[in-house]
């Protein structure tokens, strides 16, 4: 349990991060939603989003880190983007 919630913190705080860091945005929205030991997470932001083809994986180590952190406590982890339009990470154990 500890590894667990460690791991989603660190997935948590890379999240917030990048859109504090990269993503010039207005607005951050964070929802949390348990139900009988299940759980979603959802950290999404209006910032200006970016192109996953053109990602350096080499220099992109903090999204392989959360996926990474995401497969080591069996949770589905989605990053769904759009130029100009923003980025939304999903964690989820269900």
């Amino acid at each position: 349990m500890v590894l667990e919630a460690l791991n989603l913190f660190r997935i948590c705080q890379e999240a917030v991060a990048n859109s504090l860091k990269y993503a010039n945005a207005a607005k951050l929205d964070i929802k949390i939603r348990t139900e009988k030991g299940k759980y979603s997470i959802m950290i999404a932001d209006n910032g200006k989003g970016f192109d996953t083809t053109k990602l350096d994986p080499s220099k992109q180590n903090g999204m392989e880190n959360m996926r990474y952190r995401a497969k080591d406590i069996a949770c589905d982890l989605s990053i769904r983007t759009q130029v100009s339009i923003g980025t939304t990470i999903r964690i989820s154990k269900l």
